[in-house]
């Protein structure tokens, strides 16, 4: 499997860096991949749907292209806004950002 582009900006998040080997980049059967996205928060937390928001993937194998969606887990808020309940990924990460 090759993976040929990962990541995206959203109207609340702009895609900044994918810190990771160049792409494309072919994973060997059983092998394994792993990248840091870099996102600037363009809108605060309270501007963004507490939904899931996953991590695009372009993957291509010999039968064809696909995109694979990645859901990181969710998560809690920090800052001004922090209580336990758990959040999705982007809220929470928006969160520390708006309230540093």
């Amino acid at each position: 499997m090759t993976i040929t582009s990962a990541g995206a900006s959203s109207s609340f998040m702009k895609l900044v860096e994918v810190d990771a080997v160049k792409l494309p980049f072919t994973v060997a059967p059983g092998g394994t991949w792993s990248a840091e996205f870099v996102y600037q928060v363009t809108t605060c937390a309270n501007g963004m749907e507490d939904k899931p928001w996953p991590i695009p993937l372009t993957v291509r194998r010999e039968w064809g292209t696909q995109r694979v969606d990645l859901t990181p887990p969710d998560d809690t808020l920090e800052g001004d806004d922090a209580d336990d309940a758990p959040r999705a990924w982007h809220v929470a990460r928006a969160s520390y950002a708006c309230d540093w």
